[in-house]
């Protein structure tokens, strides 16, 4: 398409009407590209489906449908303003869900280990909790030893996804 538009344009000086029309024939060609390309997926889309499912390459599987129903459901009975340390495999689907479909914006999703070349909980985690536990409520998807350290007890409160733990400070 380019050496094309590029022997078009050589063989005649630029001009307006012409620029509008290699510009109106690169448009169309393009929009052509992209309508043949998503063609196969607009059944899905005007069904209500997820598209792309089992596409080589695409991060959507079968389970896709099942995990958004799932973290939609467990966002709707928190809190608005709640904090969630949570696994790396909810943080997307929870914040997804929180974000963009309930459109709860106050709701914070923390990875409770986010490195994987260290173990226990950073330091300024606990920091953190202190800091924010009187306004907020506080979850965790499982037990985590130095915030138990720290003074906090745990108050099960398992949801959907599995255990869920709210934070208690008895002091």
């Amino acid at each position: 398409l380019g050496a094309f538009l590029g022997r078009a344009g050589a063989r005649r000086p630029a001009s307006a009407r012409g620029n509008v029309i290699a510009a109106a024939a690169l448009a169309v060609i393009g929009l052509a590209a992209i309508g043949l390309t998503l063609r196969p997926y607009l059944p899905d889309v005007g069904a209500g489906r997820l598209p792309f499912i089992a596409a080589k390459g695409y991060l959507v599987d079968r389970n896709t449908e099942r995990v958004g129903r799932t973290a939609r459901a467990f966002v709707e009975r928190l809190e608005p303003n709640a904090i969630v340390f949570t696994d790396w495999y909810w943080l997307y689907p929870y914040y997804y869900a929180a974000h963009i479909e309930l459109g709860r914006t106050g709701m914070q999703f923390i990875e409770t280990y986010p490195r994987s070349d260290r173990s226990g909980l950073a330091s300024s985690t606990v920091q953190f909790v202190r800091a924010n536990y009187r306004g907020r409520p506080i979850y965790f998807s499982q037990r985590v030893r130095e915030i138990e350290g720290a003074g906090f007890v745990y108050r099960d409160v398992s949801a959907g996804t599995g255990p869920l733990y709210k934070l208690e400070y008895p002091h």
